[in-house]
């Protein structure tokens, strides 16, 4: 019985504060640190399972987790700097209730497909490799400046806000969009697929 308590307890001091810190800008207050709040896990001694960038991480476990995340966000889902394990496709037809901030996450190939965004969705410094929003629709406000994005599918999507969307593109397919109120700032492209 003995043993069993001292593992438990060198268990508990081996985990600590994920050391992930995202530097932002804000208008008003300049210099942003923004320090995540999650104890790292087993998989790693320095990161959360949701910054953790190893490719081999327990995607049974991201999953539970940031289902615990979203049931008690009440105000914004926070998935700041996160790296999502590969082909995530858990948002697909998600209906998000609250705003959504995607700040600096990174996606390998990541389908958002027929989900709908009811306010306002952040994917500042968002780095993609596939993105599939194909029938996705934005309510409110869209701040989609990505990092990188090589492939975009936003077939069938609908945008009713007044926002912008501003990246550079490998491809992107736009084919039976709806933009109401929405202007394509500085969107270039190496192959235009409208």
């Amino acid at each position: 019985m003995e043993y069993e308590i001292v593992k438990y307890v060198i268990q508990i001091q081996d985990m600590g504060k994920c050391s992930y810190v995202l530097i932002d800008r804000d208008e008003k207050e300049g210099r942003i640190e923004k320090s995540c709040p999650h104890e790292t896990w087993e998989g790693s001694n320095k990161f959360c399972i949701f910054h953790d960038p190893s490719l081999d991480k327990d995607r049974d476990l991201f999953i539970q987790k940031l289902e615990e995340q979203m049931q008690i966000e009440t105000e914004i889902h926070s998935f700041v700097g996160y790296i999502f394990p590969e082909n995530w496709n858990y948002f697909k037809n998600y209906k998000f209730k609250i705003p959504v901030d995607f700040n600096g996450a990174i996606f390998q190939n990541a389908s958002f497909r027929n989900a709908t965004f009811q306010k306002d969705a952040d994917f500042r410094e968002t780095t993609f490799r596939d993105l599939t929003m194909n029938g996705t629709v934005f309510k409110e406000n869209l701040d989609f400046k990505p990092k990188q994005v090589k492939n975009l599918d936003l077939r069938n999507s609908k945008f009713f806000f007044m926002g912008m969307i501003t990246t550079s593109l490998k491809m992107a397919k736009f084919h039976n969009s709806f933009l109401k109120k929405c202007f394509l700032h500085r969107l270039s492209m190496a192959q235009k697929n409208l």
